[in-house]
């Protein structure tokens, strides 16, 4: 549990330096909100770009500005994504800013007449001299990296894909608010600190859930298969957020024959497979459900905790009554703050918490079987 308290304590402190660092850029995030509107108006395109995890939370970002505000927003690896045009977006995520595919994107965007926008926490990178428009994320401090060397304390880009993913959500709410005349900074900087209040609240609701916590990185670090589900954009991109973590952790070492996957409808053939292979003790599943009540019924959840009576071995992140009450000890809860973006979509603070709680528990079980996760992000 020290490892996963130090790891929670970083994200509030953290997410105040970043909080800081947007009151000074509100021209480039107002910039964002005329962005938006001129999708809006003409029916131009807002294409989102991302790698690996970076890459997830700006699939998230382009879903909810499609579906929750009514934007042309499509992010760039959906096959359904059209070719772009000139005068068009691109919003480019990249911790470092010098991930070579997103970089090579952004040229290709650039010569092609489309508006480049960034989410960096490295502002002097190649990725920010294309961008016009560069939102910079602080980075890891150095107190923080110089702690136990950094091994197992934010490591890698836990804090910028955090960082990014409540800056999208903040900037979401607050666009949202200005169909009722709000102003747009105004907005972005109280929602912001509403996530800052917010991240203290699940702090110490989740060291209050210490016991179930350590029980739970006990039981899954050597289990030879754990599952990790999640439906949706948001519950399905922290799940498989928190696979990428679990691989870093170790978890996927051939010659201790442990194994994580996030399991989808492509796969799950894959994992029925696995199943029949394994013994019910050698397999955990890790699921993340805000809304539990509308999420258990979709397809392959109900063939692992039902048919395959794997209800009794699978943990849950929720903020569901019912599912605190169905897994009982094997539920950690996060409290719910939910947003309207329209009278049909909601969006809510849970998944970056989430988020953050599942890569907690990724660093304590890297520290427990002694895997140094590789330091990849520049530093600032």
């Amino acid at each position: 549990m020290d490892v996963f308290r130090k790891n929670i304590d970083v994200y509030p402190r953290h997410w105040s330096i970043v909080s800081k660092a947007l009151e000074k850029q509100l021209d480039e995030i107002k910039l964002f909100c005329e962005d938006l509107k001129d999708c809006k108006n003409s029916g131009k395109f807002y294409i989102t770009d991302g790698v690996g995890r970076s890459g997830i939370i700006a699939k998230t970002a382009a879903y909810d500005l499609r579906h929750g505000l009514g934007i042309n927003a499509f992010y760039q690896g959906w096959h359904k994504t059209p070719h772009w045009k000139s005068g068009e977006y691109l919003e480019s995520f990249s911790a470092s800013g010098s991930t070579k595919p997103v970089v090579r994107r952004a040229i290709m965007a650039r010569k092609d007449g489309l508006k480049i926008r960034c989410l960096t926490s490295n502002p002097k990178s190649k990725l920010a001299e294309i961008a016009e428009l560069v939102i910079y994320i602080p980075g890891r401090e150095k107190s923080v990296v110089e702690a136990e060397r950094g091994k197992w304390i934010s490591p890698m880009g836990n804090l910028s894909e955090f960082s990014f993913y409540g800056v999208s959500m903040c900037r979401e709410i607050a666009f949202a608010q200005t169909k009722r005349g709000c102003n747009f900074e105004d907005e972005f900087l109280q929602y912001a600190g509403e996530l800052e209040d917010y991240l203290e609240e699940c702090r110490d609701e989740l060291f209050a859930q210490e016991d179930k916590i350590d029980h739970l990185i006990e039981d899954i670090r050597d289990k030879r298969l754990l599952l990790v589900c999640g439906v949706g954009p948001h519950s399905g991109g922290v799940g498989q957020c928190f696979e990428m973590r679990m691989t870093h952790a170790g978890y996927s070492e051939r010659e201790k024959e442990r194994e994580v996957l996030f399991v989808d409808s492509e796969n799950f053939p894959l994992v029925q497979l696995k199943l029949h292979q394994l013994k019910k003790e050698d397999v955990r599943v890790f699921l993340v459900s805000h809304e539990y009540e509308e999420k258990i019924s979709k397809s392959f959840f109900e063939q692992l905790f039902f048919e395959w009576n794997l209800l009794e071995v699978s943990y849950i992140l929720t903020s569901s009554p019912r599912a605190m009450k169905e897994f009982g000890e094997r539920a950690i809860y996060i409290p719910s703050r939910t947003f309207k973006l329209s009278s049909d979509y909601e969006v809510s603070f849970f998944y970056p918490v989430a988020l953050l709680t599942a890569d907690s528990i990724a660093c304590s079980c890297a520290k427990l079987n002694n895997v140094i996760m590789e330091e990849r992000h520049k530093v600032e």
